[in-house]
């Protein structure tokens, strides 16, 4: 079938990430790959704790947190299970998920399998016009605007370079001060920063930028999920073009960068 294999990876990661962190030790993790008429689906299994069914609807929430009270344990979904679902999506695919506390859970994705690609007859063909299309897509992310991410948390990055990655180049920065060296040196057409990190936080990213003649020039989003009055307040004061809290959608953010 075509799939695309970066998307297909970070489904399956997040799914197994998930899977481990709510499997105590000796558990069972199993994935299953099995064709249904025109769908692959795939199965990640687990013999974990399980989820109530009354927040199994809430799941896919971001930063939802999955209380199973009657294992005594509490754990934070992160943005992980957002991103699947946001992933499905662009997949044209479907999620299910069923579970019960104290057994595990299923997570069942249901993907289009589709053969609209062109067909290559031989390994050499596939080798000597890899060089060319690699080239292409090259071409193609230089010539589109840039948008460097600046964010700690690794999921909350996947997530949004998902959500832009078809639009822009997306550049990718771990902390505040990776991101200003990165400023310099990529010059983005866009800057999309959390606000609470390590070394040097959003604030500070946003005063040094519009405080340089290089770089002043460059709109900045600020995320973070502290959404109080006040921070806002200091977001904008300090230089920031929009302030967007967290949990946001894809939709939320795509119209805040059309602003």
């Amino acid at each position: 079938m075509d799939y695309d294999p970066e998307k297909v990876e970070r489904l399956i990661g997040n799914l197994l990430s998930n899977a481990i962190k709510f499997t105590p030790q000796y558990g069972k993790i199993q994935v299953r790959l099995e064709q249904i008429d025109h769908h692959l689906l795939i199965k990640v299994i687990d013999t974990g704790i399980g989820i109530p069914e009354t927040e199994i609807t809430h799941i896919f929430d971001r930063f939802y947190q999955v209380s199973a009270k009657k294992v005594n344990k509490t754990e934070d979904t992160g943005i992980g299970l957002a991103l699947v679902k946001e992933i499905v999506q662009l997949l044209y695919g479907t999620i299910e998920v069923s579970s019960q506390l104290k057994e595990g859970t299923t997570f069942e994705v249901y993907l289009p399998v589709n053969n609209a690609a062109s067909k290559k007859t031989s390994i050499n063909s596939i080798t000597k016009e890899t060089p060319k299309k690699e080239s292409s897509q090259r071409k193609v992310a230089i010539d589109s605007a840039s948008v460097l991410i600046i964010e700690d948390n690794s999921d909350v990055r996947n997530f949004i370079k998902i959500t832009l990655e078809d639009r822009f180049n997306v550049l990718e920065a771990r902390d505040g001060q990776q991101g200003l060296a990165m400023v310099i040196t990529e010059k983005p057409d866009l800057i999309i920063s959390d606000v609470m990190m390590p070394l040097v936080d959003g604030f500070e990213v946003v005063e040094q930028l519009k405080k340089d003649s290089r770089t002043n020039h460059i709109p900045i989003i600020l995320l973070t999920a502290r959404a109080t009055q006040e921070d806002k307040v200091k977001g904008i004061t300090t230089g920031a073009d929009s302030y967007l809290p967290k949990p946001f959608n894809r939709k939320e953010l795509l119209a805040t960068i059309a602003q």
